[in-house]
């Protein structure tokens, strides 16, 4: 392979992530050291709407995880590898956050192994190169404090506060008076008298300090760990 060939298969679609914006991110490509620009030609629209859809399930992912829901993010550019499985397989970073913590929270928990709803198109480039601009959401913050709510409740009850719990993913459904009307655990544990106490005991029925955002979508997803004392 010669260094030219090298140098051709090096563009990477660009997509502004602008995770409070009013409207979608612009896309733009980068044209890399050839001028070679992806976002000519009939690609552009079918590169751009996968984009669109990826910006989708980096959002979500970051508001349901707890370390990365209420974190600042500015314009910080990360590149990702898309299986043909709708599977995000490998994540880098190509900026800090300025946060060691943050930076890894983002590349070893919210983006490897990401499912997303489609698959990239066969013939577009990878890796994909993201800028995430993210700054806390109603949705972020509420989901924050549900999941303080609901570890202080579980170190309460009686079945659950001597339980081992570490990142359980669940999911509940919250009515507009703060009350959680129904729980799921997404993967049950290895006791079922825990998981019976989890849903039934604890989740269903806890009133929360406040209602959810009036457009907050249901259910909400969150991981939950207590340290029993």
């Amino acid at each position: 392979m010669t260094s030219k060939d090298c140098l051709i298969r090096r563009p990477m679609l660009l997509a502004v992530l602008g995770l409070c914006a009013s409207t979608l991110p612009a896309v733009a490509t980068d044209p890399g050291p050839t001028g070679i620009r992806l976002s000519n030609g009939g690609n552009a629209a079918r590169f751009g709407s996968y984009a669109t859809q990826v910006q989708s399930g980096i959002k979500e992912a970051l508001v349901q995880n707890s370390k990365t829901r209420t974190a600042s993010i500015s314009g910080v550019r990360i590149r990702l590898w898309i299986d043909n499985t709708a599977r995000v397989a490998r994540a880098q970073l190509v900026d800090t956050t300025g946060n060691t913590s943050l930076d890894s929270a983002i590349t070893d928990e919210v983006l490897p192994g990401l499912q997303l709803k489609e698959p990239p198109p066969a013939d577009m480039p990878m890796p994909i190169l993201l800028r995430l601009t993210a700054h806390p959401s109603p949705f972020g913050l509420y989901a924050a404090q549900v999941q303080t709510t609901i570890e202080a409740a579980l170190l309460q009850n009686n079945k659950t506060r001597t339980a081992l719990i570490s990142k359980i993913l669940i999911r509940i459904w919250v009515d507009n008076t703060g009350r959680v009307t129904r729980a799921q655990l997404v993967v049950p544990t290895a006791n079922p008298s825990l998981d019976a106490a989890i849903t039934n005991d604890v989740l269903v029925g806890l009133q929360l300090k406040g209602p959810p955002p009036a457009d907050m979508p249901m259910p909400i997803q969150l991981r939950v760990t207590t340290h029993p004392s």
